[in-house]
């Protein structure tokens, strides 16, 4: 019998975790807690997420809190993009074209006349795209830049994903085409659907993971851990709510690889 450790799922992990918010809100409203906030001086009372309020806000905005996550939209984007990029053969010609060894003959199988030509042209069409990004970026239009003509909260940082999640559509296309592996939209489409297992376990996921933050800005507790860390400085505050929203990525993507290996 083989000895198989058992890991819990993603999913179970954060439903957990906002269970535990919610009851860590139940506890903190009993004795109290509460905490002041240095830059206005107003005291900050932890609410519960078990009380007749409580329940009718998580009623009227359980759907809201998914659809807003931070990190749902821009995942989503990014991962149609890299599934057109594995459903067009790309990602398998960029393999077999610069990896030096295979460990299998049909890893080694060369790239024929027609793939060549979907590559470079994929890579031309991908370095095209990338120039006129610099361009819209960095010449005296500048449309990517933010008003203040900085990079910080600018287009460019606010929509990467998209634009990101654009280019690989677009070499994905480029050779699939060229190399007739898309012959018509239908196609293309299945390319952009290709992760659709991934996708749906991050959406999942991501499901329990907005809940479990919407609770803690709704009970305060988050307001709570804003003041404690406040000595780490604003620049590490916000770096470490940017990583929080994406730890549901990162789990996904363990358990998702973990999986297809077993």
């Amino acid at each position: 019998m083989k000895n198989r450790r058992y890991i819990w799922h993603p999913a179970t992990v954060f439903f957990l975790l906002a269970c535990s918010v919610v009851l860590l809100s139940w506890i903190s409203e009993v004795y109290g807690m509460e905490t002041l906030r240095p830059e206005t001086g107003e005291v900050v009372r932890v609410r519960s997420l078990l009380g007749p309020e409580g329940l009718r806000w998580f009623l009227r905005h359980v759907v809201t809190n998914f659809t807003s996550f931070r990190a749902l939209g821009p995942v989503l984007l990014v991962v149609a993009g890299i599934g057109m990029w594995l459903h067009s053969g790309l990602a398998d010609a960029c393999r077999r074209r610069y990896r030096s060894r295979c460990r299998r003959e049909t890893e080694c199988r060369q790239l024929s006349r027609k793939e060549r030509r979907a590559l470079q042209s994929a890579m031309l069409a991908g370095g095209i795209y990338v120039a006129v990004l610099l361009l819209a970026t960095f010449s005296p239009w500048a449309v990517l830049r933010g008003i203040d003509g900085g990079l910080l909260r600018s287009p460019l940082t606010d929509g990467f994903s998209l634009l990101l999640a654009v280019g690989m559509v677009v070499m994905g296309l480029f050779y699939g085409c060229i190399s007739g592996r898309y012959r018509t939209d239908s196609d293309a489409v299945e390319g952009l659907m290709n992760l659709h297992r991934f996708i749906v376990l991050y959406l999942v996921v991501s499901f329990f993971a907005a809940q479990m933050f919407a609770f803690l800005d709704y009970s305060r507790l988050s307001d709570c851990i804003h003041v404690w860390t406040s000595g780490w400085g604003s620049t590490a505050q916000q770096m470490m709510a940017f990583l929080l929203q994406y730890i549901p990525l990162i789990a996904v993507c363990w358990y998702y690889f973990y999986r297809e290996k077993r």
